[in-house]
């Protein structure tokens, strides 16, 4: 009887349950993007008829200038692509760190969104020390000034290791401050080899009807929320407001576009570097010149080495920082919320089972909050859900019911101790 009752607690949340079914279901099939043109990536099949005579089918809507960086290191394999086609090649070994290849886009503000993709397989490619040392496929923004924004996001994606053929994709909205864009192919690890094919850029443009219903999805998540609020009555329970107040926290933080994120980790550094330029004014430097490049960024002098790690440094520290930020931001709202939860839900019951039964709701709340919120991304402008995102907000879910776990049991050793002193000494004999 007590198991049905635990269990019919759960059937009014299940209309939350098959809305959220319903939100993966939808998003996953309606088409958010169409393709509105041809593939803009000159010889991206890496095919050796194509190097020198552009114009083939694959290559008719081409507006890019060819690829550029080939030496001893970077090179054509005939039947090293996917599939048995031709391929590229990038080895790394040793000093041959950073070999690179890159392809430009002269104007991307032609298109609203692109899409870059392309198959990628690592051999024996591991990272060196430092985050960026790793084999990656890219697409940089550069400005009117030919600066390259490190902050606006540029990864398609990264490999490590020993891999088979994985297909990589990515979808960028052109900012309007880009002029030209480039698409880079780096193996910047201390060895190994990338192999990469069929690299393709091709433009979209937003499906008009996708953000009414990006909006109605929205809605509809608020008044899902609100009515549950209502329901459970937060605001009058234990660190109820405390609960309302990090959720909308976490929703808003999930709903808020990327640039968000990048443009506040920016804006942060240039307030701390200021600050400690100021502080550092009138004493010696001891660092080497600093030239500019060609492309408009700054380099230390030393050498192509020195300008090379440079640039490479650039490429993805930025990015991983903010990445970092976000991980260790979701696990702290979420760890915090859980404990807020466990600690406002009732103990009642003196037996252990009731107790626990009284922790599993809202511990299942919890979770299911941190799925909610995951998908809710499908409703922001340029966020999507991800198995590992979600994964992390579990994290701090385990760790904040690690933590209210052992306050508790430490506190009911103490009071149940003390208790039995008390008991004892009330019937006049000793403890034990």
């Amino acid at each position: 009887m007590l198991e049905r009752t635990a269990i019919a607690k759960f059937y009014p949340y299940v209309p939350a349950v098959l809305i959220l079914v319903v939100t993966t279901v939808f998003f996953r099939l309606y088409p958010q993007f169409f393709v509105v043109g041809l593939d803009a990536l000159w010889h991206g099949d890496f095919e050796q008829d194509r190097e020198l005579r552009p114009g083939s089918n694959r290559d008719v809507g081409a507006t890019t200038g060819p690829w550029t960086g080939w030496n001893e290191h970077v090179t054509r394999d005939p039947q090293g692509g996917y599939q048995g086609s031709c391929g590229v090649r990038l080895n790394a070994s040793g000093r041959n760190r950073g070999a690179s290849l890159r392809c430009l886009l002269p104007a991307p503000r032609a298109h609203e969104y692109l899409r870059v993709s392309g198959w990628l397989r690592a051999e024996g490619v591991f990272r060196g020390a430092k985050p960026w040392h790793t084999a990656k496929l890219l697409l940089v923004f550069r400005d009117s000034r030919g600066r390259a924004h490190w902050d606006y996001p540029h990864c398609v994606g990264t490999i490590e290791g020993t891999t088979r053929w994985k297909h990589y994709k990515q979808v960028f909205a052109v900012p309007t401050w880009a002029q030209i864009a480039h698409v880079h192919l780096e193996q910047a690890a201390d060895k190994g080899t990338l192999r990469a094919d069929e690299v393709s850029v091709v433009p979209l443009a937003l499906n008009p009807a996708f953000p009414q219903w990006q909006l109605v999805f929205l809605l509809l998540y608020l008044a899902t929320a609100g009515y549950y609020a209502v329901r459970l009555v937060l605001w009058r329970r234990r660190h109820g407001l405390l609960i309302l107040c990090v959720s909308v926290g976490i929703t808003l933080g999930a709903l808020c576009p990327v640039q968000f994120f990048y443009s506040a980790v920016e804006s942060a550094k240039r307030a701390v570097t200021s600050v400690a330029g100021r502080r550092a004014e009138g004493r010696p430097s001891t660092s080497r010149p600093i030239a500019e490049s060609a492309s408009g960024d700054a380099v230390r002098t030393g050498g192509p080495s020195a300008e090379k790690e440079q640039s490479l440094g650039k490429l993805d520290s930025r990015w991983r920082e903010v990445a970092v930020l976000k991980r260790l931001g979701h696990v702290g709202a979420f760890a915090y919320l859980a404990v807020l939860v466990l600690l406002s839900a009732p103990d009642v019951g003196k037996r252990r089972g009731a107790r626990h039964r009284n922790l599993l709701f809202p511990l299942a709340a919890v979770i299911f909050f941190s799925v909610a919120t995951e998908l809710a991304q499908f409703c922001s402008v340029d966020r999507h859900p991800l198995l590992t995102d979600w994964l992390v907000d579990f994290g701090g879910v385990l760790l904040g019911m690690t933590f209210v776990t052992l306050h508790k049991f430490g506190r009911r050793a103490g009071s149940g101790t003390s208790g039995r002193a008390r008991r004892c000494a009330s019937r006049r004999c000793l403890p034990g």
